[in-house]
């Protein structure tokens, strides 16, 4: 007998349908399974043959076709067990056919019961957009433990027997697994417990460092990425640490594309709307990094979507890996295209790097003697390649200040800690709306950061500063964009001459001069 139980697989983070088509018939008992399957769904004959004995149902004894079409689609994961095992027990008539809008999600253990897969969130808010009627049968999981607060069409069960118990008597409340709380209410519980954690870290702990905090801040009401360079000591970990205290919290919509992806991935998320820090080690291959394997999965760079991405010691990832980066900032999305497939990822993620000026890490430093010579110098600062540099919108040396002491005679004002994380993130949300008001203004995203758009003075300044800088059109552009933003912290649309000089002041990094020690 023929029948067809619906399901969906995924492409990177698009899903599509696949409709399991089952037929059995007398003859020799063989199991075929057609449709281009990769082999983790061949492996699915024994997983869901053992599911159907425990669970107290019949395997056929006869020939068992299964064709997942579209049939010139890779189909790939372990998703598609439950929609095979129930296309089984439909054709040998154990029970009724399922409808059309009914849509199977889940691995199948031995025992019968459901497990999650990875992908399991994405595959069913793909299958709940599909129609007003459709009707996701999924495993219970926490991943989709905020879908279920919201559709109520997407129901969990937590085996075999359940689904089946279900679809003969249709008693949801006897069958199905609820889960407590709404998914208001499970956010905002994880993210106090999350910003209390975030408490131990503010950006009152760094002592100094005045101009690096100021840049931290544009960084983070635009966007920009931005490069710190110092000595061994001056901060440069503990400052980049902070940025994720200064990030206003994660919309809804922004929550939601991050599920997706963590799904992907097959990494947990959690129920929080704290931005993503990711700080991979300089060893990360390039994959890792970006993306890709035979079957694609997000790399760092997806994976740090709506956050900051990390990146101590620069200069030691391969140079493979930094020149993947230039695409993904440009574009904030990244393409990973292999021979049967092409999978898209979004990474519009906050870039901050850090990074020694040389070996010894001393060049330029004012405190300690450099024992590099001219060469060494050159050398490991051209592990950087001039386009990777240039896309940073902002590099700052960073100096270990250890004249810096707290005394008692000092007031508050005196020192750099009166900048804390909450008033600094105040800021920064206060410079995102105004941003967000002033693109609403004009048609077009690019015209506000046009040269055109700046005041005659203004102008003037800046085309003098691109002739004697010898700016490309990407570093004038990028200047402009931090000066906007600066006017922005400043509760102003328009840039000024003192909004100019300060971006450009930002984006010149601090030149390095040898000072060799005899030894």
């Amino acid at each position: 007998m023929y029948t067809v139980v619906y399901s969906v697989a995924l492409n990177g983070l698009n899903g599509f349908m696949v409709g399991v088509e089952g037929d059995v018939q007398n003859g020799l008992p063989t199991f075929e399974l057609v449709g281009l399957p990769a082999s983790s769904i061949r492996e699915a004959k024994e997983r869901v043959r053992s599911a159907l004995i425990n669970s107290g149902y019949q395997w056929p004894k006869g020939r068992i076709v299964i064709s997942l079409s579209p049939s010139d689609w890779r189909k790939n994961g372990t998703g598609l067990d439950l929609a095979i095992a129930l296309t089984i027990l439909s054709a040998t008539q154990q029970i009724t056919p399922l409808p059309s809008h009914h849509i199977a999600l889940g691995e199948l253990a031995l025992d019968g019961s459901l497990r999650g897969f990875r992908g399991l969130y994405t595959a069913a808010e793909f299958a709940l957009d599909q129609s007003l009627q459709s009707v996701v049968i999924s495993p219970s999981s926490d991943e989709i433990r905020p879908l279920c607060s919201e559709q109520k069409t997407l129901l969990t069960f937590n085996n075999l027997a359940n689904v089946i118990g279900w679809l003969r008597d249709g008693d949801i409340s006897k069958h199905t697994t609820h889960h407590a709380g709404t998914a208001a209410s499970i956010i905002a519980q994880t993210s106090l417990k999350h910003h209390i954690k975030h408490q131990s870290l503010d950006l009152s702990d760094l002592i100094g460092q005045r101009v690096a905090k100021r840049a931290l801040l544009i960084a983070a009401a635009g966007n920009h990425p931005i490069l710190l360079c110092g000595p061994p000591g001056s901060g440069k970990s503990m400052l980049a640490e902070r940025l994720k205290t200064l990030l206003p919290p994660l919309t809804q919509l922004e929550l939601s594309s991050l599920r997706q992806i963590y799904s992907v991935a097959g990494i947990p998320m959690q129920d929080h709307d704290l931005r993503p820090f990711r700080s991979p080690h300089h060893t990360v291959s390039t994959q890792g990094l970006l993306g890709g394997g035979a079957q694609p999965r997000p790399g760092e760079v997806s994976l740090a979507h709506h956050g900051v991405l990390f990146l101590d010691e620069l200069p030691e990832f391969t140079r493979q890996a930094l020149e993947g980066l230039r695409q993904p900032l440009e574009a904030g999305s990244i393409t990973i295209a292999r021979s049967s497939l092409s999978c898209t990822f979004p990474s519009q993620f906050l870039l901050i790097a850090a990074m020694n000026p040389c070996p010894c890490g001393y060049a330029g430093s004012t405190a300690h003697a450099c024992r590099c010579d001219t060469n060494s110098i050159r050398r490991y600062q051209a592990k950087l390649s001039g386009p990777l540099l240039d896309r940073f919108d902002m590099s700052v040396w960073m100096e270990s200040e250890y004249t810096v002491s707290l005394s008692e005679n000092q007031s508050p004002s005196s020192c750099d800690m009166i900048l804390t994380s909450g008033i600094a993130r105040e800021q920064v949300i206060h410079a995102r709306k105004l941003k967000a008001h002033h693109e609403q203004l004009v048609e077009n995203r690019a015209d506000s950061f046009t040269l055109s758009s700046l005041a005659p003075a203004t102008q003037e300044l800046f085309s003098r500063l691109a002739n004697q800088l010898h700016l490309n059109m990407r570093s004038a552009k990028r200047i402009l964009r931090v000066a906007q933003t600066i006017a922005y912290l400043d509760n102003r649309i328009e840039i000024i001459s003192s909004d100019l000089a300060e971006a450009v002041l930002m984006r010149a990094l601090h030149r390095v001069e040898n000072t060799p020690v005899e030894v």
